[in-house]
C-alpha cells in the first residue's frame, strides 16, 4: 500500500523551520548610469530596500552621498560594473557622481 503523507511529513520535518519561513527579499531597484545621467533620477524604495547602481557608460562613475546624507556610496564603478546598497533607515538620500558633478539623483526610503 502506497503511503505518501508520512513520507512527505518526514521530508518536511527534516527541513529547518527557518528555511521554510525565510522571506524572499524583494529584488533590488536598478539605477542605470548611462549617457552621463542616473536613470531613473529619483526612486522610492521601502525601508530595508536595495538599490543596484549599474554603470553602462565606458567611463567610470560613482554614486556618492551629498554632504550630510549617510550611506556607503558605490566607490568607483568602471564600465559594466555594479554595486548594490541596502538602505535600512527611512529618509531621503541625495547623491552625485564625483567625476561628473552635474550628475545627481535621489533615493527616498519609506
Amino acid at each position: 500500500m502506497f503511503r505518501p503523507l508520512p513520507t512527505l511529513a518526514l521530508i518536511l520535518a527534516a527541513v529547518p523551520a527557518a528555511v521554510l519561513a525565510a522571506p524572499v527579499p524583494p529584488p533590488a531597484t536598478v539605477i542605470a548610469i548611462e549617457s552621463f545621467q542616473f536613470t531613473p533620477e529619483a526612486v522610492v524604495i521601502p525601508k530595508g530596500g536595495r538599490v543596484t547602481f549599474l554603470n553602462k557608460d565606458a567611463t567610470p562613475h560613482t554614486a556618492t552621498p551629498e554632504e550630510g546624507f549617510k550611506f556607503a556610496g558605490t566607490g568607483r564603478l568602471l564600465a559594466d560594473e555594479s554595486k548594490t546598497l541596502t538602505f535600512a533607515d527611512k529618509g531621503v538620500y541625495n547623491y552625485f557622481c564625483e567625476f561628473h558633478t552635474t550628475m545627481k539623483g535621489q533615493i527616498t526610503v519609506r
